[in-house]
């Protein structure tokens, strides 16, 4: 097992990671020619222009929406199988980990993280596998197309949008550092609820026991919901709402 969550991503998609960066280029890079076709399907149609120019405008709008439809579809399908073999090698190792110990035992400790392992901790990393090189470079994408598309259509109005978005380029690393905080004494809470669960049959002092951390969970989980959204949720809004009538 790798010591960094970035040398197991590598381990275990090294080559499908270029593949999946390759089709989120194509798909920021596809997802920015609309918008000059929505400009000026409106531009000819408010400045009386031919029938026929709106028509093969539409229909090249139309080709490209599709084009950018099924990549997604492409990236999104393709993400989600290398995050599921991520969570199958994870589920697998470690079952294999407690048929290697059979001679020597493992505690109740150790059986508690490999049920909350097998069980919990699975699939959010294989999500995160899936997603962790492809969504930056995707976003980032996004925000570089639109922005200088915004630039060479009203420059001012690029410069209005950095002044909105550029604060947040400090924010956003100090809430995420706040979630991942909670994550981690979640995770923590988790692995003492499942091992609670190995040590003790279902009695009503292991009920008592366990009260608290549940209502832990909720909290810390709450408390996660209730963070301010991060810019990506714009971004990915700001290619649908272009400034279609200048130029």
């Amino acid at each position: 097992m790798p010591k960094s969550l970035l040398g197991f991503v590598l381990l275990i998609s090294r080559y499908h990671q270029m593949a999946i960066a390759a089709l989120s280029i194509v798909l920021f890079l596809a997802g920015t020619a609309p918008l000059e076709i929505q400009r000026r399907i409106i531009n000819a149609a408010t400045e009386r222009g031919s029938y026929r120019a709106i028509l093969i405008l539409v229909l090249a709008y139309l080709g490209l929406v599709l084009l950018e439809g099924l990549t997604k579809l492409m990236l999104n399908v393709y993400r989600g199988w290398v995050g599921e073999i991520a969570v199958r090698w994870l589920r697998k190792s470690a079952l294999a980990a407690s048929q290697r110990s059979e001679e020597a035992p493992l505690d109740a400790l150790a059986e508690g993280v490999q049920l909350s392992i097998i069980i919990a901790e699975a699939e959010p990393v294989g999500g995160f596998v899936g997603t962790s090189i492809s969504e930056p470079l995707l976003q980032a994408g996004i925000l570089v197309a639109v922005g200088c598309y915004l630039i060479f259509l009203q420059p001012l109005m690029a410069l209005a949008v950095a002044v909105v978005f550029l604060p947040q380029i400090g924010f956003v690393p100090l809430m995420q550092s706040a979630i991942n905080r909670r994550v981690k004494t979640k995770i923590t809470v988790m692995r003492r609820v499942s091992q609670s669960m190995v040590q003790h049959v279902v009695t009503d002092d292991a009920l008592d026991a366990q009260t608290p951390r549940v209502e832990r969970l909720f909290s810390l989980n709450m408390s996660v919901h209730s963070t301010l959204p991060s810019p990506g949720r714009f971004l990915n809004r700001a290619p649908h709402s272009p400034n279609a009538t200048v130029g």
